[in-house]
């Protein structure tokens, strides 16, 4: 994990972000043993097909920072993604603090998506 993240891996762990970390491997290890888990690095417009389905929730990854637009090493944060609200636009609820309800946010930030990692779940 510190390999993979470099230099965002110490600011996370003093934040705490890895004091679970036994417990959502051994989650991990049963969402892959159960195939529920794709190991894929998703394009905005996959998401937002995958969106376009009735049934279909997101819930992402991202920094709180990026919502408003400040490209910087900030505060994980997660967001349920609704749809693509206009062309580079996502409608998201925001759980705060403060809580946001449709609230629109730019779906990249200096060229890379806004989004880490999604759990996307259908019906």
């Amino acid at each position: 994990m510190k390999e993979f993240k470099k230099d965002i891996y110490d600011l996370e762990e003093k934040r705490g972000e890895y004091k679970f970390l036994p417990e959502i491997q051994k989650a991990a290890k049963e969402m892959v043993d159960r195939k529920l888990w794709i190991d894929q690095l998703m394009k905005i417009e996959d998401l937002e097909n995958q969106l376009s389905k009735q049934n279909t929730l997101c819930i992402g990854k991202t920094i709180y920072e990026w919502l408003d637009g400040h490209y910087i090493a900030g505060t994980s944060h997660f967001i349920v993604v609704v749809k693509k609200y206009s062309s580079g636009i996502w409608l998201i609820q925001d759980p705060g603090l403060p809580m946001v309800g449709n609230r629109k946010v730019n779906q990249s930030i200096n060229n890379h998506s806004i989004l880490g990692d999604i759990i996307l779940v259908k019906n």
